[in-house]
């Protein structure tokens, strides 16, 4: 649902727009304290008349943005549009929005049950939020295999380093971009990861040219030797 409560973990910076239709109703939006909040204000524009507004009918439809580099995959798991519908007398109205969504609401005034105002309509900003971190990071030594968990579905891929455990300066850090669906990574030896190694992974989020990162978990592995001893 659209209303339900979600955990505050960054204050947003204030915007306010007004958007005045050709009739008689505007709305403001503004987020002034409350992280994810919005509040909409809806007001007349023109008191010459006599008409009093019944009620306010209110539609407000989302869309996640696309978060996904690949066009196919995006398209594919991209969520629908869904709209929800919200019939008030009050003229102003708190709403709680999801960040990296993208939010088109609609007002119309009506003053009786054949008389009202054109819609009057607002596109909210997108609320960008860096992504939640990944858990569960761990390595599969049979495999070979670097496995973890990520339960969101907000992430443009996984982001690994790979760096040996013994202190070489010859042997550089390896550096991978996995996808967004993707929960394991095979390494072979070829990365130099011999006696052991240190994996720092991380989700991360590309919108517009700018990069969002989650926090970093950290694991470190240690290799058997010929022997098998470790």
């Amino acid at each position: 649902m659209f209303y339900r409560d979600i955990r505050l973990e960054k204050l947003e910076t204030e915007f306010r727009n007004e958007y005045s239709s050709a009739q008689t109703s505007s709305i403001r939006v503004y987020s002034p304290i409350v992280p994810y909040q919005v509040q909409l204000s809806i007001a007349r524009n023109n008191t010459s008349d006599s008409l009093t507004v019944v009620e306010y009918h209110i539609a407000v439809c989302s869309k996640p943005v696309p978060l996904w580099g690949n066009a196919v995959l995006a398209s594919l798991f991209s969520p629908d549009r869904r709209c929800e519908s919200i019939v008030t007398t009050n003229s102003s109205v708190d709403l709680l929005r999801e960040p990296w969504t993208d939010y088109e609401i609609s007002v119309i005034a009506c003053y009786g049950a054949f008389d009202s105002d054109d819609p009057v309509n607002v596109s909210l900003p997108i609320l960008k939020k860096d992504p939640e971190p990944l858990s569960g990071l761990a390595w599969v030594e049979a495999q070979r295999l670097l496995v973890w968990e990520y339960e969101s579905p907000l992430s443009s891929g996984f982001s690994i380093s790979i760096c040996p455990a013994r202190n070489d300066p010859t042997v550089l850090c390896s550096n991978i971009e996995a996808g967004p669906l993707d929960r394991q990574y095979h390494i072979d030896s070829s990365l130099g990861t011999e006696g052991g190694f240190v994996v720092v992974a991380y989700p991360f989020i590309s919108y517009e040219g700018s990069t969002y990162r989650g926090s970093k978990s950290e694991i470190s592995v240690n290799l058997p030797d010929a022997s098998g001893n470790q």
